[in-house]
C-alpha cells in the first residue's frame, strides 16, 4: 500500500464484519477513496487480496506498522475506526489530538462497556485515560442504537455529532429466508451469540433445569474465549445432558442465516449491547426474542415497536403469535433495509 493521501483510513481487525463493510463500499462508492489497515482476523485471506488492504499482526515487532498507520493518518481526510480496542492506537491517538479530530467512531458495544469495566489494573487506568482524551476530540459516532451515544456522551464527555447507521450486513433484515412452520413437538431455543462471558450462559442453563417438555437448547460458541467455550460446554452437557447442542462450527453467513430461520426462539442474556446482527436476524425471521430489560437493545427494539420478551419471565417461555410474528418482519423490513444502510453509510462519508 503506497502512502499516498487518502479521503478515508480504515482501522481495525480483518473480521467478517469488515469484509461485508468493504464489498458494500465495493458496490455503492468509490473504494479507491478508501484504504484499510487492518488486525490480522478471521477475513484475512480474503481481504489481504484487495489492492488497498493491509494486513498486520501487532507484536513486539510492530512498531513499522504503527508509524506507518500515524503517517497514513495524517494524509486521509477521515479516519474510521471499526470498534475503538486497540490499546496502541488508542494512545496514538491521544498523543496527536489533531488525528483525533478526524476520526469516524464506529461504535460495536464491548468499546463502549469497557468504560464501567471492574478491572483497574494500571495498564487498563492508563488506557481509559488515554480513551477519555481522544473520545472528547472525535469528529463523529455512528452505531446502530441511539442509546449507546449517550452513554457516551455520560461516561467520556463525548461531544462528536451523532449519525445512527446499521453499520454492517448482518444489520439487514433477513427477509429473503424460507419461513418455517411455527408449531413443532420439539421447541429450538438459541442461548447466546458467541464465547464470551458476558453472554452469561450458566445463569440461563441453570433456569431450564425447571423447564418442562421437550426442547433442544442451541448455544453458539464458534468464536471467542477457549476456555470459556469448554466450561460452558462442560456444564450444558452436565446439566441438560442432550438437550444442550453447543455448535462450534464457524458457519458462512448464509449458513447461519439458515440456522437461524430453523429456531423458534432465541435468548440474549447480555448485560449490554451485543449481538446484534443475531438479534436482528431472529426477529426480522419473526422468532420471539428473548432480552435483558436493563439494556439498550431492549430499550430500542421496544421504543420501535417491536415485541420483545424480557430475560426475567422465564422459565415461562412463549412463541409469538402469528400476528406477532408478521408485525415484527413488517417493522424490521421498514427498518433495518439494505437502503437504509447504504444511506447511513453516506452520511457518514460525505458529512
Amino acid at each position: 500500500m503506497k502512502l499516498n493521501k487518502v479521503n478515508f483510513l480504515n482501522l481495525g481487525g480483518a473480521g467478517i464484519f469488515v469484509n461485508s463493510y468493504y464489498q458494500m463500499l465495493e458496490e455503492n462508492f468509490n473504494i479507491n477513496e478508501h484504504d484499510f489497515y487492518l488486525i490480522n482476523g478471521i477475513a484475512s485471506t480474503k481481504l489481504k487480496k484487495k489492492h488497498n488492504v493491509k494486513i498486520f499482526q501487532p507484536n513486539l515487532f510492530s512498531f513499522f506498522d504503527y508509524f506507518y498507520i500515524t503517517l497514513k493518518m495524517v494524509k486521509s481526510k477521515k479516519i474510521i475506526l471499526h470498534g475503538m480496542n486497540d490499546p496502541r492506537l488508542i494512545i496514538l491517538l491521544w498523543a496527536f489530538p489533531s488525528l483525533a479530530r478526524k476520526v469516524v467512531w464506529v461504535l460495536w458495544g464491548g468499546d463502549l462497556y469497557d468504560a464501567v469495566s471492574t478491572e483497574k489494573s494500571l495498564k487498563k487506568r492508563f488506557k481509559q485515560f488515554c480513551k477519555s482524551s481522544v473520545l472528547k476530540n472525535i469528529a463523529t459516532i455512528t452505531t446502530t442504537i441511539p442509546q449507546d451515544y449517550l452513554l457516551a456522551s455520560e461516561w467520556y464527555g463525548v461531544k462528536a455529532r451523532f449519525i445512527e447507521n446499521l453499520m454492517y450486513e448482518s444489520h439487514i433484515a433477513r427477509d429473503n429466508v424460507t419461513t418455517c412452520e411455527f408449531k413443532s413437538s420439539i421447541l429450538k431455543i438459541q442461548l447466546g451469540n458467541s464465547a464470551t462471558k458476558t453472554n452469561q450462559h450458566l445463569e440461563i442453563i441453570n433456569v431450564f433445569k425447571k423447564i418442562k417438555g421437550t426442547y433442544i437448547l442451541y448455544a453458539p460458541l464458534s468464536y471467542g474465549d477457549c476456555e470459556y467455550r469448554e466450561t460452558v460446554i462442560n456444564y450444558g452437557k452436565d446439566v441438560l445432558g442432550e438437550k444442550f447442542h453447543p455448535i462450534t462450527k464457524l458457519m458462512s453467513f448464509e449458513e447461519y442465516n439458515t440456522y437461524m430461520n430453523s429456531i423458534d426462539i432465541a435468548i440474549f442474556n447480555h448485560p449490554r449491547q451485543q449481538a446484534m446482527g443475531n438479534i436482528i436476524g431472529m426477529i426480522s425471521l419473526g422468532k420471539k426474542v428473548y432480552l435483558n430489560k436493563n439494556t439498550t437493545p431492549y430499550y430500542f427494539f421496544k421504543n420501535k415497536g417491536f415485541i420483545v420478551g424480557d430475560i426475567s419471565e422465564l422459565p415461562v417461555i412463549e412463541q409469538l403469535t402469528i400476528q406477532e410474528s408478521e408485525k415484527n418482519k413488517s417493522l424490521a423490513k421498514y427498518y433495518f433495509s439494505k437502503k437504509n444502510l447504504i444511506e447511513s453509510w453516506r452520511q457518514v462519508l460525505e458529512i
